[in-house]
Formats: structure tokens, C-alpha cells, sequence
């Protein structure tokens, strides 16, 4: 049978063009080379190899699959390389799922690192917590990074890191004279959200968040972009309050960002995966997020 291994016997006798010799750097008896050569003779029907006085020498036939063993050898060596990559995580595909408010520097980071990887095509997926989670199901995602706790023993979820949140507020807010917020400093105030697709699950979560200080606050919903909230900060609608990372990735010029302190005050960032899903790049892809907190953090 004509396989990898009977071709590297071929070509290890045509370079040396003696079978004892050919059989001891292959680690194997001369007999043995013998048959396996004849066999591979007999599979191709025709003589490979021809005696002559002072040993062997290859036949036009033994020439021609000369040339494509060694093509063969090359390309095999190729495929193993295109393997181990594929098994290290640093070749394939990977699909990430996120929420739009997420920007932080962590994640930012892992995913510069795996944009750099050219022969590792990176997907990436804007939705809400629950549309994520569908997505996921559906295996149009490998992970999603969702925000606070997810109890589903049919999924695995690892907490990747915490994000702290921030008020922000108008420029003659009172608040302004303080170095940070409480949920209680903000029980009077109505807070301006996001409202998604007519998903209300940022209000929700605030509301949570708040709920955890004691403070129910007044909620008021828009569906706009971050960009836009601010701006309804600026023209006097209220307060908001976003996680810490995305207030980098707007501009709050003139405007007043005070980090909220105490009970509520924190969320945490989850990796949500499906138990089955054996990517490697997923894998790795969590293991940069976790370096890139860890550096954060040092």
C-alpha cells in the first residue's frame, strides 16, 4: 500500500542506494526493507530499483516517484506544521460575541493580539446578553462576553474580569465638588439608558445594580447610541451611568465622571461557551483575556 511511510523508506534508499545501510538509519531490517519495497513494486507494477555492479540505482520509474516523494515529504511536513498551529490555537476561526457598552482595555488587548495572527480569521458579534446567548445556541458564536451572572448548568461560564462603574454627570451637577459617587448620592436623579432593540435589559441591570445599595432609582429609557446619551447628559436629562472602559470610547468633555463606590458598584464580565465546542482558538483566545487582566492588574 502506498502511504507515507513505505514512500520515506523509498526515499531514504534512493539517497543512500544501499539497503543495509538504507534499513539501519530507518531503524528496521534489511529483510523487512526488501518487502516493502517489492510490495510497493508490485502495487505500482513496475521495477523501482535496478542492479548493477556496485549496488542499486533507480529505474526511470523510481525517478518519477523520487520526484513526488519528495513533493509529498515537503507537503506532508506543511500539513503538520498547519496542524500543530491549528492544535496551539494560532490558526482558524474564531467568533466573539459582545455587548456594545464593553471597550474595555483587557479585551481591546486580547483582541489586538489575535488580529496580529494572520492565519487566524477573527469574527466579531455586537449584541445584547440574551441575543448572545441565542447566537451562541445557534453556533453562529464560539463565546460570548455577557455581564453579570449566567445560571445555566448546560453552559460554561468563567468570570473574566470585574468593571467598575461611573457616573456621569452635567457640568454643574453638585456632585462635581465629590471624588466619587454612591448609589445613594444618585436617589433623587433620573438616569438616562440605553434601551436596545427593544430590549430592556440595561435598564434592568442598573436597576439591579442600585437595588443592591438599597436605591431604586427613576429610570428613563432611549434607544440611542452611547454617543448620543451623552449628549442627552449634556442638554440636562438626567445622570448616567456606564462602566468604567467605555466612558474611553466617548467624549465626555465638559461633562463630570465620578466612579461609584460601594454596594453595586461592580459587575462582572463572563466568558459564556458551549461545553462541546473542542476550537483550540477559543481556548487560547480566554487564556489572552486572562493575561491581559493579569497585566492590567500588575
Amino acid at each position: 500500500m502506498l502511504d507515507l511511510i513505505t514512500l520515506r523508506e523509498f526515499s531514504v534508499l534512493v539517497e543512500e542506494l544501499n539497503f543495509r545501510r538504507a534499513a539501519s538509519r530507518l531503524g528496521i531490517s534489511q529483510p523487512a526493507l526488501t518487502r516493502h519495497v517489492h510490495r510497493l513494486e508490485q502495487e505500482l507494477g513496475t521495477h523501482l530499483f535496478e542492479r548493477h555492479q556496485n549496488g542499486i540505482r533507480p529505474t526511470q520509474a523510481g525517478d518519477t516517484l523520487a520526484e513526488w516523494a519528495g513533493w509529498l515529504s515537503h507537503e506532508f511536513i506543511k500539513i503538520k506544521a498547519d496542524i500543530s498551529e491549528a492544535r496551539g490555537g494560532l490558526r482558524g476561526h474564531l467568533a466573539v460575541g459582545f455587548i456594545t457598552s464593553l471597550s474595555a482595555p483587557v479585551l481591546l488587548r486580547a483582541l489586538a493580539t489575535f488580529r496580529s495572527l494572520e492565519k487566524l480569521h477573527l469574527e466579531l458579534y455586537e449584541g445584547t446578553d440574551r441575543q448572545q446567548i441565542y447566537a451562541l445556541r445557534q453556533h453562529r458564536i464560539d463565546v460570548a462576553l455577557v455581564i453579570g451572572a449566567i445560571y445555566d448548568l448546560s453552559l460554561n461560564v468563567e468570570t473574566l474580569w470585574t468593571e467598575r462603574l461611573v457616573a456621569i454627570l452635567p457640568p454643574d451637577h453638585p456632585l462635581r465638588e465629590q471624588e466619587v459617587a454612591a448609589w445613594s448620592d444618585l436617589s433623587g436623579e433620573q438616569l438616562v439608558v440605553r434601551a436596545a432593540d427593544h430590549d430592556h435589559w440595561i435598564a434592568e441591570f442598573v436597576a439591579g445594580l442600585a437595588a443592591k445599595a438599597g436605591c431604586h432609582p427613576q429610570i428613563e429609557e432611549f434607544t440611542a447610541s452611547r454617543e448620543s446619551v451623552i449628549g442627552l447628559i449634556r442638554a440636562g436629562f438626567g445622570v448616567a451611568v456606564l462602566p468604567e472602559s467605555s466612558i474611553l470610547s466617548v467624549n465626555t468633555t465638559e461633562l463630570v465622571c465620578r466612579p461609584i463606590i460601594g454596594p453595586g458598584s461592580t459587575f462582572e464580565v463572563v466568558g459564556v461557551w458551549l461545553p462541546e465546542n473542542a476550537n483550540p482558538v477559543l481556548r487560547r483566545f480566554l487564556e489572552q483575556v486572562t493575561l491581559a487582566v493579569r497585566e492590567a492588574g500588575s
